[in-house]
């Protein structure tokens, strides 16, 4: 698979971005030339978000002074995030110019080969299910990423909407009747499976749930004819699991917000 075709998508599908997730009165594109950007209500960096970028040299800081001026009329707080083939490639120097503060990065990791086998606790079920008995455990969902239930509410929709594949899974343990995990798929072009919103409830945690969810989500995959993974993961929480079953780090996803908050 060509490497930049890679880069992309992982950064694309980072919160379902380039998939353009809009929800009348929930979540509306931020039309300014040069980036894709999102707003909504709620003031929750993941659902107010802009990448994507295609500035050049020339029109970069006249493009993020744009960007400023249509948050700051809406009143929202909002993250940029910078990936790999965001454009110019001194985008976040630009950023930090224009007064925006980095906040960290997000470990864009894949999996080139899917056939590997992933051993997973046995006691841990995951199915999966459709998004109507998936979006019922929201309070469960939301909890576990550790979101509000509106804005984890308004995420679920845009997983609603989303024009490509998608498949909504709940993983349940024994003497337990309601899950007490989540995880989604998103089946790509080019033979990628994007591997998206995956939490467990705090008190089950380090029970290998989250493994073998991935080892589900990959299993699901290979039948549908994905051959490669891809997932944006933090670096202190999933991402040393996944590096142990094979993932590779192939770039980093740069997080920006502004410094006064506009």
């Amino acid at each position: 698979m060509d490497e930049m075709i890679l880069l992309h998508r992982i950064e694309a599908t980072f919160m379902m971005q380039g998939y353009y997730p809009y929800v009348e009165g929930l979540v509306w594109p931020i039309n300014v030339p040069g980036v894709t950007a999102r707003s909504s209500p709620t003031q929750n960096t993941l659902l107010n978000l802009v990448g994507l970028a295609t500035f050049t040299k020339a029109n970069v800081d006249k493009g993020i002074a744009q960007v400023l001026a249509r948050y700051r009329q809406e009143g929202r707080f909002f993250c940029w995030l910078v990936g790999p083939t965001s454009q110019p490639s001194n985008l976040g120097e630009r950023l930090t110019a224009a007064g925006l503060n980095y906040q960290g990065s997000i470990k864009g990791l894949v999996l080139r080969n899917i056939d590997q086998a992933i051993k997973s606790n046995q006691e841990v079920s995951v199915k999966e299910v459709p998004f109507v008995a998936w979006n019922a455990h929201l309070s469960m969902i939301a909890e576990a990423f550790g979101l509000d239930r509106d804005a984890m509410s308004i995420i679920n929709r845009c997983y609603e909407v989303i024009e490509q594949p998608v498949a909504f899974y709940l993983a349940y343990v024994p003497d337990q009747e309601e899950p007490v995990a989540t995880a989604v798929s998103v089946f790509d072009d080019h033979g990628i499976v994007v591997l998206l919103g995956a939490a467990t409830l705090e008190a089950y945690r380090g029970r290998g749930i989250y493994t073998t969810m991935v080892a589900k989500r990959l299993e699901d995959a290979r039948a549908r004819g994905a051959t490669t993974a891809i997932v944006q993961s933090d670096p202190e929480t999933s991402a040393p699991i996944l590096h142990t079953l094979g993932f590779e780090q192939v770039c980093s996803l740069d997080k920006y917000v502004p410094g006064d908050r506009s």
